[in-house]
């Protein structure tokens, strides 16, 4: 007897729109709001502040602007000495430029304009320029790296990979450079001392190719826009939000009976989505049916419980909820030091957080000994927790099998999504470190808890598993929230969730699931099929049995009928019409030639007879068969 349980997540926007919010970290903290002024010019190149003024190089009119920060009133006009304006930083009095087509480096006077010293630029495009000390650090877009050149005489003394392929904008506090990144719409920190991407901040333009730090702010100019923004950064712990939209969530389990025998008792559980920073669920849960009861976990989590009875050879029994999800897309921006200290983590949090489980093997001696070696003698919390980070994707490369405990992964080196969070999280727990995994949208990440912010702190392990030099490749996803999680650590007390059937027994079963899309209004909903066609061949004398579970609209209801394509591999399956039409999940196809492969597929019609375009244009729905 074997129970195949198929999950169909549907996901509708009810609202979208996009903006940028910087929310403040601690509960009750105000929030400063995004400005912006007028700029100059829609060319603007380079930005820096001199305590008082916004400087900007534009490169259409070859001109130096100074402008009023509060009104963006031009104060003064001085002009360029090159033809292709680039970086601009603040130097005392004076301004360094780094001009792309002359490539030189310049010291200007920022009384006249005049050209007091004039030094080689390294590289093919030098986009940005900040002044270190006495040294100068210059990018080059084209080969995605940063040159050290001494102030006086400019020789180059180190070269080293940019956080970026391409880097844009530049500017410096004197501890770290912030680096536009015009591929993702994001500034990227790197720490100077170690050369090491810390965190990243969401901006407001496409194309940011000057940056410009002024106190607990960034101001931000774009490539053909005609403002200058002026963005919060909250002191290095704050949470800024990219996205904002209202989700229609549907999820649908079905339980198949596949023995030979009746099931007196068929049982089956819906994990429900969560409320938690990024998400709310608007309005009562609707269910289809009623659950037998909602259990509630120690982590807040609820599970809805059913129970069929007397479920036949072949029968099957269907739940699901749909819920409205007011969704966030956010990054939180963090110093390291603005993480907080270990012992401050609430006790609760840390006790519940930090326990063992079996699928994290704190006590096995492969996942210990990774923690260590990972975390070495950095004391720092957020410094352990990048190092853990780092440390995993060195160790695993994504492949399947997966759903392995984290001692496998350590010691295999290979998994999927669930592997890495799950390895991630043991070494973490294993070093004291409050951290959980998250599940949801089919996709299963991880958070750590950091007391600097008093807020979970998502890390998605596969998302930063991306090759390449730049520094901001292999942690992207740091710090970034994008999916919408169903539910938390639900591998973390087995019998909650994996419900037994009558002898007691956890009931095996084999899961599939569709991933989450999200469309514009008027576009056809999907994935509106779970993907799973379970093929009987009988034989060459018999008919070969296809079977699949229900297909939903995005309300969570069925359609009237499926229409059931057969073809020979050598026809175009599109061209061929439909070989059947059915009101059932069950089809016999008769009549296949011993030895020939056909393609099968099975599209959902509604009430109206319109075809799902969604189940149309999904290879998943397309499945091969053999008849022997």
């Amino acid at each position: 007897m074997r129970l195949i349980r198929a999950a169909q997540t549907l996901a509708a926007p009810v609202a979208l729109w996009i903006g940028l919010v910087a929310a403040g970290a601690a509960a009750g903290e105000a929030a400063e709001a995004t400005t912006s002024i007028n700029a100059p010019a829609r060319t603007i190149a380079g930005l820096t502040f001199d305590g008082k003024r916004l400087w900007c190089a534009d490169r259409a009119s070859r001109t130096l602007f100074a402008l009023e920060t509060a009104t963006g009133k031009v104060l003064k006009r001085l002009p360029l000495p090159g033809p292709h304006a680039a970086g601009l930083d603040w130097d005392d009095g004076f301004l360094w430029h780094v001009d792309g087509r002359t490539r030189k480096v310049y010291r200007l006077s920022a009384a006249d304009g005049k050209v007091v010293a004039e030094l080689p630029a390294p590289g093919g495009d030098p986009p940005g320029i900040v002044r270190v000390k006495d040294t100068l650090l210059v990018g080059d877009w084209n080969d995605g790296v940063v040159y050290t050149l001494a102030v006086g005489d400019g020789r180059v003394l180190k070269t080293q990979w940019s956080p970026l392929a391409h880097p844009w904008g530049m500017a410096t506090d004197g501890r770290r450079v912030w680096f536009a990144n015009g591929e993702s719409a994001e500034a990227v920190v790197v720490d100077l001392e170690r050369w090491q991407a810390i965190t990243g901040v969401p901006l407001p333009t496409r194309q940011p190719t000057g940056i410009a730090l002024d106190g607990d702010a960034l101001w931000v100019a774009g490539m053909g826009e005609d403002r200058i923004w002026r963005l919060p950064i909250g002191g290095g712990r704050t949470r800024h939000v990219v996205r904002r939209e209202v989700r229609r969530h549907v999820r649908v389990v079905t339980e198949v009976n596949d023995g030979a025998e009746t099931m007196p008792e068929m049982r089956c559980c819906l994990v429900l989505p969560v409320d938690k920073p990024g998400q709310r669920i608007v309005g009562a849960i609707q269910f289809q049916p009623e659950p037998l009861k909602v259990e509630v976990d120690e982590r807040g989590q609820r599970v809805a419980h059913y129970v069929a009875k007397n479920v036949p050879p072949g029968g099957w029994f269907q739940a699901s909820w749909a819920a409205e999800v007011e969704f966030e897309v956010f990054r939180w921006a963090v110093f390291p030091e603005q993480a907080g200290r270990l012992e401050d983590v609430p006790r609760a949090i840390r006790e519940t957080y930090t326990a063992k489980a079996k699928r994290y093997d704190l006590d096995h001696p492969a996942v210990r000994l990774a923690a260590r070696e990972a975390v070495g003698g950095e004391t720092q919390l957020y410094g352990q927790v990048r190092a853990i980070h780092d440390d995993v994707l060195r160790r695993l490369r994504y492949t399947t099998p997966g759903w392995q405990p984290a001692a496998t992964g350590v010691l295999k080196g290979i998994g999927i999504c669930d592997d890495y969070s799950s390895v991630f999280v043991g070494m973490c727990r294993a070093t004291g470190i409050p951290a959980r995994v998250m599940i949801g949208s089919n996709h299963v990440s991880a958070e750590v808890y950091f007391p600097g912010i008093a807020a979970w702190f998502p890390i998605d392990l596969t998302a930063d598993d991306r090759d390449g030099a730049a520094l901001w490749l292999r942690m992207a996803a740091f710090g970034l929230s994008d999916r919408l999680i169903t539910h938390i650590e639900n591998d973390a007390e087995p019998d909650f969730w994996k419900p037994k059937d009558a002898a007691g027994r956890t009931a095996p079963h084999v899961s599939e699931h569709v991933g989450e899309r999200i469309v514009a209004r008027g576009e056809p909903p999907g994935p509106v099929f779970s993907g799973i066609l379970k093929v009987h061949d009988a034989g060459a004398s018999g008919p070969v049995v296809l079977e699949w579970p229900p297909a939903y609209d995005p309300d969570g209801n069925l359609p009237v009928r499926y229409e059931v394509c057969l073809v020979p591999s050598t026809a175009a399956v599109g061209a061929v019409a439909p070989a059947l039409t059915t009101q059932e999940t069950r089809s016999e196809l008769k009549d296949l030639k011993s030895g020939q492969t056909y393609y099968v597929r099975v599209v959902p019609v509604n009430s109206q007879g319109k075809r799902f375009a969604a189940a149309l244009r999904d290879v998943g729905l397309v499945r091969e068969i053999g008849k022997r």
